[in-house]
Order: C-alpha cells, then structure tokens, then sequence
C-alpha cells in the first residue's frame, strides 16, 4: 500500500488595529485561502480492497476557497488591567480515504449507515469566541490571565474504523466551552511561580455512535456525544529559580508538573468503542548554569516518576486483535546534558 498526499495551499493575511480612543482599541483581521488536496494510492495484495495480487490504483482530488476572519475588541483600564474580547474563524482542509473492501454483513457498509464507502471527507471549520481580562498586582509581582471561550465547530473530522480499516468523515458538530486561568508571581528573590487550570466541556451532536468502554467493558448505552481525545481538566505548575554567581555565571533552575485528565480514544479492535484513558501526570527538572549571554549548560531529567501512561490508542494497519490493543506511552525517564550557544 502506497498513499502520497499532497495538499498545496495558497494565503492572502493581514490584520490592522485602529485606537478608537487611547484605551480602546479594534483589530482585524482577514485570511483569503485557496487550496487542492491530491491523494493517489497503489494497492495490491491480502488485506487490499480487492485482496488480490494485481495492483489497483485511485486518486483522489478535492479543492477549496474561503476566508477566515478575525476581530478582537479590548480595553485598557490602566497599564495593569485590560479586558478583550474576540472571534475568530479557523479551517482544515478535505482529503481522501483509502478505498475499503465490500465485505458481506456485519461488515457491509450499510451496517455503518453508508449506501458505499465514502472515498473523501470535507474541510471542518470553526468559530471561536473568548473573552478574559490580563492583570497585574503587587507593584506587577503577580500576574493573573482569566478567560471564558465558546467554540461551534462543524462537520468534524473524525476516524471511525469500521472492521479495523481507517475510515474519515465529516460526523456531526460540537459545541465546546470552558474557561482558563492563568498565574505568575515573583517570590522571594530569584524565585518565579507559574500555573495555570483549564475545564473543556466538549460535546459531539450527531455524531457516530461509540461506545463508551471502561477497563476494557462497555458502560451504559450507545452514545454519540463524546469528542474524542479532549481532556476536561489540565493543569500546569511551574517553579524557576535565577540566581547570578560570580562573573558572568549565573545558576538556573526549573522544575514543573503537567496533568492532562481523562479521555475518551477510539480503539481499532473494537470498532465503535471508545475506551477510557485515565489522566496522567508527567514532572520534568533541569538546572544548569548561564556563562554570560552567549554559552548555557544545563542537566535535565525528563519523566521524573518515570511514569508510562497511555497517552492514545495506536492506530495501525495491521489485523485487528481483540485480546491486544496497541497504545502510545510518554517517553521514559530521560536524563542527558543540554549546551546552547548563541551569537
């Protein structure tokens, strides 16, 4: 199986911001596209559409024009307070899908609501909507970054693996909401703090019906409500330490913890399932020593804990396997050196 994609994509862009008055301000924004997406494929073999040893071959081209715009809105309270909204709208181009084979039921195409296999998927767009505030306190020693978003995304993208073949369609859209926050203080001397929260409530409405699955069983009934692959809470906490020796020697420090909470991936050996990925949790430390502007130094340890978790399902060409399912893990503990020069 070869499939060579090639996607040529042309943009016009610019934005322009207008003072209305001193404190508030207006900027927009518009970007002209134009793009052709060509996917040419060679097949042949067991496993092939048509399973055979002739090679088959099949292209397919799609093209698309359109404009994205942006409009931001903010005020300025004082150099320590500003508030802002905007919107914005965003894309992704179409492409192909591999053809697949005409099985006989269950795994006809009618038993996935298709009259045939679809051969191509169109572009996804969305608009996006945020408002926050950006303050600063304490003389500017803390730093706080609130924000609200709404985002109405439509005819998504999304893999559905039907007998463990790699199938994309436009399934459904989602209405996805949330907020975030933001910190920064400066501590004692030398000592900055960094963290920041995030809740996603991202729902698909209509979609294809998974189901939802939880060490390996199923729960509860079809749905066809889950986005795939997004976390309802994340956080990140951060500690640097800066602290000048002598010349031009300077010591750095840094230490910071990401957790990313659970999602729901879709899994090939179960087709229509999306299985349960429990939230992780991954710290990382590195301290080094500056030699003035131009030389760095540093040891780090990547995956303190040296943690694995599953960070999603591995999709694979391959035959599908109900008693073993492939994931992708982080990377292990890695420790190492790190030397940087600049001139």
């Amino acid at each position: 199986l070869n499939e060579p994609a090639n996607i040529r994509q042309w943009a016009v862009f610019g934005e322009g911001t207008w003072a209305i008055t001193p404190a508030f301000k207006a900027t927009a924004g518009l970007r002209l596209f134009s793009y052709v997406s060509d996917l040419s494929m060679y097949f042949a073999g067991w496993g092939s559409p048509l399973g055979g040893a002739t090679p088959s071959t099949t292209n397919v081209s799609q093209s698309e024009n359109g404009v994205d715009p942006k409009l931001n809105l903010s005020y300025e309270f004082s150099k320590d307070l500003m508030v802002y909204a905007t919107a914005a709208k965003g894309f992704r181009p179409g492409g192909g899908n591999q053809p697949l084979p005409n099985f006989p039921p269950p795994n006809a195409p009618a038993n996935f609501n298709y009259k045939a296999w679809p051969t191509s998927y169109k572009s996804d767009s969305l608009w996006s909507y945020e408002v926050g505030e950006k303050a600063r306190f304490l003389d500017r020693r803390l730093t706080v970054n609130p924000g609200l978003y709404y985002e109405d995304w439509t005819q998504i993208q999304l893999e559905e693996l039907p007998f463990g073949y790699p199938l994309f369609d436009n399934s459904g859209d989602a209405k996805i909401y949330g907020a975030e926050l933001e910190l920064k203080a400066l501590l004692a001397t030398g000592f900055t703090l960094s963290a920041s929260g995030a809740y996603t409530h991202a729902k698909l409405e209509p979609g294809p019906h998974y189901t939802i699955v939880m060490q390996g069983q199923p729960v509860g009934a079809p749905v066809s409500t889950v986005v795939p692959d997004v976390p309802e809470y994340t956080a990140n906490i951060g500690l640097d330490y800066n602290h000048p020796l002598d010349g031009p020697l300077s010591l750095l420090a840094h230490a910071d913890y990401t957790y990313t909470g659970q999602r729901y991936d879709l899994v090939a050996i179960n087709q229509g399932q999306m299985w349960r990925l429990p939230g992780y949790a991954l710290a990382n430390l590195r301290v080094g020593v500056n030699i003035g502007a131009e030389w760095a130094v540093s040891l780090f340890c990547d995956n303190l804990a040296n943690n694995h978790p599953a960070l999603e399902n591995m999709t694979a060409l391959n035959l599908a396997n109900p008693d073993f399912n492939r994931v992708l893990t982080s990377q292990p503990r890695t420790i190492g050196l790190d030397f940087n020069f600049k001139h």
